[in-house]
């Protein structure tokens, strides 16, 4: 088999996609709801995560139990649909389907290319790639699975938004591919088929196949808004998807939540609400960030919509909401508060997004405004500067649009829903609280993908709702066609961090001999092995060789980025610590049988060292099992 799965790769995506799109139908009609098939797909593609993530992360099982139970979805898949005239698939929707696979072809044979180069010991994707692949081994390679953290092992795992790992940990798991690998020839890609997907979808419900195939010519035909314009890198569309791409599995299950609401919102129905609902909770284990930019504008809506008698209550609820969201928050981030002080808590991300992501096209000029009028009265102009770095020229395309609707009388209730993430975008990057990473800009940050996508696609909606011609589903669906044709040239440049400090994330040389000691530790590792690496850093929190070993080989490290684990807290912070000694001591024994014997009996299988640096018990190397590059590595067999 390659070392990307080959034609079996591709079989087991088909076989995804089958039971995704039967588990989306059953699931609908579960709550009783009529959906496309492209809904179907993105319903069911969010509920097999679920339904293999869960069972291995609390029960301890083999993917392979709740892999089997993802095949039933081929019995819904079997079912038969019941379409409208007008729902039935016909030219315009195989042209939007082929617009869809075009970009989603494009998008990842860029990151595929790029990962290439590892075995040249160059990484050209962003640094994080190592992480996921750990956590990706713990679902599905059996030399690891059940062995808590993949970076330390034999400690418990941490609850993390970790449903979408599941996905590509069952395809490491039936094809034995490499944790990291899989990034690229599985993950990447069938994460970005559903996110694009998703936007067709909702579009479509928005405003027919034309609105859809609309949504999609304009996505592709420009570069997200860190292209152009303010060009605030940190606020990239396309490099934010791929540097965290739990996103493209979120995104989805969030423009699907949002297309079943719409379609509760005008035929109302328990089973819409219920169904979209449940697609908003699904978000929260994909990427908690995304359920937490989405809830209060899905809130809004739905208070919106409520029906007769509730409904003259509807805006009194909202004020009231508008009032305890703020004070909400800010008690939640008390600690914080009383630590910075008001001032400093409102206006510290602005003041990082604006003066510390250089380069911008506007350097120098919220310092400026600072400096006039002071943090908190610079706020209104950097909420704007942000807003306009996240959409770009949609934002002006979308307030365009919902003026009209509002001056014509033509608005939804649902068309509230993206003026209302707007304003709560807004607040969150005032007021959002820091996480237990002590990153200040997670939840400020990180989910504004949701406000590029969808101003695109009611940028989309209010073209077709107000244009004096209709426009043909067939033009539309060529036009997303030719609009791939701009994309192949600006994707490229697309996702290369844009801010200076990137390139010490995504441009990257790894130590000569790791990948290829890597491979080797993958064909030679069993079940109970560790990897320790001597004389690791002892402050490093984000990437070490023994990092990427064990994202390559699928053997857990028995000690990595040790900076981070002591920061962690009790038993991890004294784990670590134990652990830093233990591999200090047998580094420097002069009996090369007691060291074997040591790591023997600390469960260690692979012992690795760079050859500047051997041990004691054998400085030159004559007993170890490979020496490549820089590397030296001494197998321990149990």
């Amino acid at each position: 088999m390659s070392v990307n799965g080959g034609p079996w790769l591709g079989f087991a995506t088909a076989c995804v996609i089958i039971s995704a799109i039967g588990w989306g139908k059953l699931i609908s009609r579960g709550f009783g709801c009529g959906v496309l098939p492209e809904m179907q797909l993105l319903i069911g593609a969010t509920a097999i995560a679920y339904i293999l993530a869960l069972p291995v992360y609390f029960l301890n099982i083999s993917i392979l139990f709740p892999g089997v139970f993802v095949l039933l979805g081929n019995l819904g898949f079997l079912m038969n649909d019941e379409w409208r005239d007008e729902e039935k698939p016909g030219l315009s929707w195989f042209l939007a389907i082929a617009a869809i696979s075009g970009f989603s072809i494009i998008w990842s044979l860029d990151s595929t290319s790029r990962y290439e180069l590892l075995e040249q010991s160059h990484l050209r994707l962003w640094l994080d790639i190592f992480i996921h692949a750990g956590t990706i081994a713990e679902f599905g390679d059996p030399k690891i699975a059940g062995r808590g953290l993949s970076g330390l092992v034999d400690t418990a795992p941490t609850f993390y938004h970790f449903a979408s790992y599941a996905l590509p940990g069952l395809m490491v798991r039936i094809l034995l591919l490499s944790p990291a690998d899989v990034i690229t020839a599985f993950w990447f890609p069938f994460g970005i088929f559903l996110s694009v997907t998703s936007i067709f979808s909702l579009g479509r419900i928005l405003s027919n196949i034309a609105g859809g195939s609309l949504a999609l010519t304009l996505f592709a035909v420009l570069p997200d808004a860190a292209a152009y314009g303010l060009k605030q890198g940190f606020l990239s569309f396309h490099w934010m998807m791929e540097t965290s791409p739990g996103t493209l599995y979120a995104l989805p299950a969030a423009l699907a939540s949002v297309g079943i609401l719409a379609q509760w919102s005008r035929r109302g129905g328990v089973g819409y609400l219920g169904l979209a609902f449940a697609l908003l909770f699904s978000t929260f284990l994909l990427r908690a960030h995304v359920f937490m930019w989405l809830v209060v504008p899905f809130a809004v809506v739905v208070v919106a919509s409520l029906p007769v008698p509730v409904r003259r209550f509807r805006w009194h609820l909202i004020a009231l909401g508008v009032i305890a969201l703020p004070i909400a928050l800010l008690w939640v981030a008390r600690e914080e508060v009383k630590l910075l002080g008001y001032s400093s808590f409102i206006s510290r991300f602005l003041e990082l997004l604006h003066t510390h992501m250089e380069p911008t096209n506007y350097d120098g000029f919220y310092s400026y405004l600072m400096q006039s009028m002071g943090p908190l009265g610079a706020l209104p102009f950097g909420l704007l500067l942000a807003l306009v770095g996240m959409a770009g020229i949609w934002l002006l395309t979308f307030l365009s649009g919902f003026s009209l609707a509002l001056w014509y009388r033509k608005i939804e209730e649902i068309d509230w829903l993206p003026a209302a993430l707007l304003v709560y975008a807004c607040v969150l990057m005032l007021l959002a609280p820091t996480p237990f990473n002590g990153d200040s800009t997670e939840f400020r940050q990180r989910a504004f993908v949701l406000v590029y996508v969808l101003l695109i696609i009611w940028t989309a909606k209010f073209v077709v709702s107000f244009s004096r011609f209709r426009i043909s589903p067939t033009a539309a669906g060529f036009a997303a066609l030719f609009a791939l044709i701009p994309a192949t040239w600006w994707m490229p440049y697309a996702k290369v961090s844009r801010v200076a400090w990137g390139a010490y994330y995504d441009k990257v040389e790894i130590t000569p001999g790791v990948v290829a000691a890597a491979r080797w530790i993958k064909q030679e590792g069993q079940r109970g092995d560790s990897i320790a690496v001597a004389s690791i850093k002892q402050d490093e929190k984000l990437f070490d060789i023994p990092t990427t070993l064990m994202s390559i080989s699928g053997v857990p490290a028995y000690l990595s980025r040790p900076g981070l684990y002591a920061l962690s807290g009790y038993p991890r912070s004294e784990t670590t610590k134990l652990r830093l000694a233990e591999l200090s001591l047998i580094h420097n024994m002069t009996s090369a049988s007691e060291a074997r014997e040591r790591l023997k009996n600390d469960g260690i299988g692979f012992y690795v060292t760079l050859t500047t640096d051997m041990p004691l018990w054998d400085k030159e190397g004559s007993t170890s099992s490979l020496k490549v590059g820089d590397i030296a590595v001494w197998r321990i067999k149990r």
